[in-house]
């Protein structure tokens, strides 16, 4: 379980944005447009940076970038909490979404490396539900505590508990890629260059768009509209 507690974490602080857009605005004396790059700067780093976790984790192991990566959410969700501006806010958001991407990609990875495949899926659905429990958490918290205390509140939870699993994973057996392949340059070229790949990539890029914008700006927009943070995180976990 402790496994799972990571994506957990890391999907509540993913997803917390949303309802926190107007908030964040309001308390930083900032339009709502400036401040919705919080939310766009996240997304843009957590995309990029998993083929460059991949690579690190087949050198280092998968267990060491998922505890390496769990301390840097600790560190940067505390900056976002005490950031005094929007260009510290923002830049402590890039980061966090950075770092966060290299914990559920690299725990599948893991799942991959050790267990057996007549466990697999199971574990699979099993990590599924804990990244479901924590969309819907951090939507729903970081909007009930921004509208019951202040936004700032909200960061501290993952911080605190990414620490506290980076800790826990110490003991998790470590894993390494099963052999060594061509160096990933030369990896990523080949995938790039067959058509389905890049297929794929672009009907992934039109989901995630989809799939991460509208959740993003319909919390706002309730909000806009009278309705406070508390109902539109409500509405978006939902």
């Amino acid at each position: 379980m402790v496994l799972f507690l990571g994506s957990f974490i890391t999907m509540a602080d993913r997803f917390s944005v949303a309802p926190m857009l107007i908030p964040i605005s309001l308390s930083l004396k900032v339009p709502l447009a400036a401040a919705t790059a919080a939310a766009t700067l996240y997304y843009l780093a957590y995309g990029l940076m998993p083929p460059v976790y991949g690579m690190l984790a087949d050198r280092f192991g998968r267990v060491r970038i998922i505890r390496w990566a769990l301390v840097g959410v600790a560190i940067a969700d505390l900056l976002s909490a005490i950031s005094p501006n929007l260009t510290l806010l923002l830049i402590a958001r890039f980061a966090t979404g950075a770092l966060a991407s290299g914990v559920f990609p690299m725990t599948l990875v893991y799942m991959g490396d050790r267990f057996a495949f007549t466990l697999r899926q199971r574990a699979i659905v099993d990590l599924q539900v804990w990244v479901a429990l924590g969309t819907a958490a951090g939507t729903l918290g970081a909007g009930l505590i921004s509208h019951l205390w202040t936004w700032r509140i909200f960061f501290l939870f993952p911080a605190v508990l990414a620490g506290l699993v980076a800790l826990l994973l110490r003991a998790l057996p470590e894993s390494f890629a099963h052999e060594r392949g061509s160096g990933p340059v030369r990896q990523i070229g080949r995938v790039l260059a067959r058509p389905w790949a890049l297929l794929l990539f672009g009907m992934l890029l039109i989901e995630g768009a989809v799939m991460l914008g509208f959740p993003t700006f319909l919390a706002p927009a309730l909000e806009a509209h009278g309705q406070s943070a508390a109902v539109a995180g409500l509405v978006v976990a939902t």
